[in-house]
């Protein structure tokens, strides 16, 4: 049978700190998007490996062969970043009367669907049956 675990209390208030409560050493903190050292040498690190040649050409016969697996992405995504998505939104406004016209008949034409459409049937109360 093992022997219990003592346990300890501490019984004396903790010692003043040079700092009022609430007041860390560093107020400001880490500034956003600052790198650790760590990020920095695995990016290094994913650099050289993605630069290499004899990599390089493994990496070819991989993507030839469909064998490439989802550690690519991440490796070159560790040694230059990811890649910007950005979506491009653009409305061509000078056509409005073609655009008025043809969102006007489609709305329309739900209208005319909609009137033709029976009534669900309800309870006395009012409500829908489902």
């Amino acid at each position: 049978m093992a022997a219990p675990v003592k346990t300890t209390l501490r019984t004396r208030p903790l010692p003043r700190t040079a700092w009022p409560k609430g007041v860390s050493g560093n107020p400001a903190g880490k500034p956003r998007g600052c790198k650790d050292w760590r990020t920095a040498e695995v990016g290094e690190l994913a650099r050289r490996l993605v630069l290499d040649e004899v990599y390089q050409r493994n990496v070819l016969a991989r993507l030839r062969d469909g064998t490439a697996g989802h550690l690519e992405p991440l490796l070159w995504a560790y040694a230059f970043g990811k890649p910007r998505e950005q979506v491009d939104l653009h409305v061509d406004t000078t056509d409005t009367d073609g655009w008025t016209q043809t969102l006007t008949a489609k709305l329309n034409a739900i209208a005319a669907h909609h009137d033709d459409a029976p009534e669900p049937p309800t309870t006395p109360s009012g409500r829908v049956v489902q």
